[in-house]
């Protein structure tokens, strides 16, 4: 800009002293400036990346004009997914169905997401001797042992005081629950606790044991004991701790008082 206000500058002298015709005057000053503007708007459009609605620059004739443009980006087409092939996956709680029946238990496969029952996959042989309108009465599933498959426990019977069951493994190599004659010699229900279980059992009103195991090399090795029992008129507590050869020692025993409603109403340290 500078450099056209001195060419004005001696143009406009040198008119005054005659010497230029005026129309070659207007003819430089057109093409200078129309020379400058271009490198002008060169650098615009250099340094703009042009987006999907961007601003045109376009000479006209009459001077430097803005449009403004609207690129049209093509959608992706959606695709729709069938829910109905899709596998359920093996490490759902849901990939099997389950049905008693007179001698056992049915097992399905679920056939997809939908929880569609496939063709009968398997047939285990337990006694339900209680048996339940509610499966879930029935089969409790979980990983007992740790290794991110669901195993089932089956319900067998109950009584006043416990309930019994028995237990099966699942074996991803061959797809199939296995008997598991490790945890059925618990007779009753095992709680997934940490790396082992804990099993809890009731052999009178205020009398029970919960026992702790670890499993080692596929075995599982009893840990910890809570006993409480009755011991003349009295109620006391025992947790007894059991080294690896399975010696059983006396961590700490304690005598409860309960009050006519059977709530606890002290607790004191009797260990000897």
């Amino acid at each position: 800009m500078k450099k056209i206000l001195l060419m004005l500058s001696s143009i406009i002298l040198l008119v005054g002293c005659g010497n230029i015709d005026g129309s070659e005057i207007t003819s430089e000053i057109q093409e200078r400036t129309t020379e400058e503007s271009t490198e002008e708007i060169g650098d615009i459009e250099q340094e703009t990346n042009v987006p999907a609605e961007a601003e045109i620059y376009e000479d006209l004739g009459g001077g430097w004009v803005v449009e403004r443009q609207v690129f049209t980006v093509p959608a992706t087409e959606a695709v729709t997914e069938n829910l109905a092939e899709r596998p359920m996956p093996v490490w759902s709680p849901e990939y099997f169905q389950y049905e008693t029946t007179d001698t056992g238990l049915n097992v399905y496969k679920t056939l997809n997401v939908l929880g569609e029952r496939g063709e009968l996959h398997q047939q285990l042989e337990v006694d339900i001797e209680t048996p339940s309108d509610n499966i879930k009465d029935i089969v409790i599933i979980l990983d007992y042992d740790g290794d991110s498959y669901h195993d089932i426990a089956v319900r067998t019977k109950t009584d006043d005081k416990n309930t019994y069951y028995r237990y099966f493994h699942y074996n991803p190599d061959t797809d199939y629950f296995e008997e598991w004659q490790e945890l059925d010699k618990l007779n009753y229900f095992a709680s997934p606790y940490g790396n082992g279980l804990s099993v809890f059992r009731k052999t009178g009103e205020f009398d029970g044991e919960t026992d702790t195991y670890v499993w080692k090399n596929d075995s599982l090795v009893l840990v910890r004991k809570e006993k409480q029992y009755l011991d003349d008129g009295l109620t006391f507590r025992e947790y007894l701790e059991y080294d690896e050869n399975g010696n059983e020692t006396l961590a700490k025993r304690e005598n409860l008082v309960y009050d006519d409603d059977g709530s606890l109403i002290s607790v004191t340290d009797v260990t000897p």
